[in-house]
């Protein structure tokens, strides 16, 4: 059933394709010294959730798997827009947005943040692209709740994760 889903969307096909499965969401991070705290938080929610260090191979095999990562660390990208060419997340969204950007579902995670400065607001602006092999809305729902947690201190209050294995024996 993998291999069929990755055919329909042109996963393992033809690598110059837009990635029509990727999603993607803004997210503001409030000053300079926040914007590497930002990242922080996304780290442990991919260290917390199975789901998210989830990558799909099939090079060398007769059919592709699911395989999930001990670590998956959130490739980060920082770049410098200028105001004069217009606002920074549409800037963001036509250089990274999931019709010129592709997701390797390869690497785990399969998620990639893209971040600029806006210097009209003082504040620095994320991208944050996604396959929806590994986040639907609820996840991405769920993924923002924990970002909130660990940037206002409460961390310590998210319930135990999941362990993907139980989601899937509850989905069978």
């Amino acid at each position: 059933r993998v291999a069929g889903r990755l055919d329909h969307d042109g996963i393992a096909g033809d690598q110059r394709r837009r990635d029509r499965a990727a999603s993607e969401r803004e997210r503001e991070i409030e000053r300079r010294d926040h914007h590497p705290c930002a990242v922080r938080p996304h780290h442990a929610a991919i260290a917390r959730h199975d789901i998210l260090r989830t990558a799909i191979v099939w090079e060398g095999l007769q059919e592709p798997v699911q395989v999930v990562w001990r670590e998956a660390p959130l490739v980060v990208g920082e770049v410098a827009l200028d105001p004069a060419d217009g606002d920074v997340i549409e800037q963001l969204q036509g250089r990274f947005g999931p019709r010129q950007h592709r997701l390797d579902v390869s690497q785990a995670p399969m998620m990639r943040l893209h971040a600029a400065h806006d210097a009209a607001s003082d504040c620095w602006l994320g991208l944050l692209l996604s396959h929806h092999l590994t986040t639907d809305h609820a996840t991405l729902q769920q993924l923002t709740a924990e970002l909130d947690a660990h940037l206002a201190g409460c961390a310590h209050e998210l319930p135990e994760p999941v362990p993907f294995r139980d989601f899937v024996a509850q989905a069978r």
